[in-house]
């Protein structure tokens, strides 16, 4: 007897800021992403988030949104939530945003994930 195995949806950037970024001004091609977002965020079906994705998200949501650190943090609290999410790297995401008052990002900055080097 053959085994099911679930599929796992790799998401990208664009993808988890459209579900968290809510523009007030969008065209309809946009609105229409958004609502694609959502439907898979909220699908259940297995999900999952490389660290390089979650590292993109965290700049956009600062630097192109410019949203506040507590703000980023509550969005990675509320992603890392999510039990049909898989995290790449899910202990070093969780660290920066234990204090949503005060985020360390600087541990994502020195590039969480990366593989030691040996010299």
């Amino acid at each position: 007897m053959k085994q099911r195995t679930s599929q796992l949806t790799a998401l990208d950037t664009n993808v988890l800021a459209r579900y968290y970024v809510q523009a007030e001004q969008t065209d309809a091609a946009t609105a229409l992403q958004c609502e694609h977002a959502r439907a898979l965020l909220e699908s259940g079906k297995p999900l999952f988030v490389a660290t390089t994705v979650a590292l993109e998200l965290e700049w956009v949501l600062r630097g192109f949104y410019t949203l506040e650190a507590r703000t980023v943090a509550k969005v990675f609290n509320h992603l890392l939530s999510m039990p049909q999410v898989q995290m790449q790297d899910r202990q070093a995401l969780q660290k920066p945003f234990r204090f949503t008052a005060n985020p360390d990002f600087s541990l994502l900055e020195r590039g969480i994930g990366q593989p030691e080097r040996v010299c």
